[in-house]
């Protein structure tokens, strides 16, 4: 952003930064912000998933013994809530992963400003 600079102070490459530097900054925060909410989000997901684990070998322990209907449909029950969560784990570690390297690819640009 080019601030009270004449078109030579330009190509000199002389011109005020500062803005430009806010503007990353507080993009910076922004995405540490969102990185800071996607780990809390995976840490409950990660204990979600345990307990799910458990309640899943459960039901299908018991589905297995009584060889119920009823029991082998709280087993599918219990299984297809394990996949939906377990896949919404790893949507959200990938999440994490490209906003992890947005924040380096700012942080490579303001350190270039520096």
């Amino acid at each position: 952003m080019y601030v009270n600079a004449s078109a030579s102070d330009m190509r000199r490459g002389r011109y005020d930064d500062r803005p430009m530097a806010f503007l990353l900054k507080r993009r910076l925060r922004s995405v540490s912000d969102q990185i800071a909410a996607a780990r809390e989000e995976l840490i409950r997901l990660d204990e979600e998933v345990v307990d799910l684990d458990m309640t899943r070998d459960d039901a299908e322990l018991r589905a297995v013994v009584s060889e119920s209907p009823a029991d082998a449909a709280d087993f599918g029950d219990a299984d297809k809530h394990h996949r939906v969560i377990a896949r919404e784990r790893e949507r959200l570690r990938a999440k994490l992963v490209r906003l992890e390297r947005h924040r380096d690819e700012l942080l490579d640009q303001l350190a270039e400003r520096s």
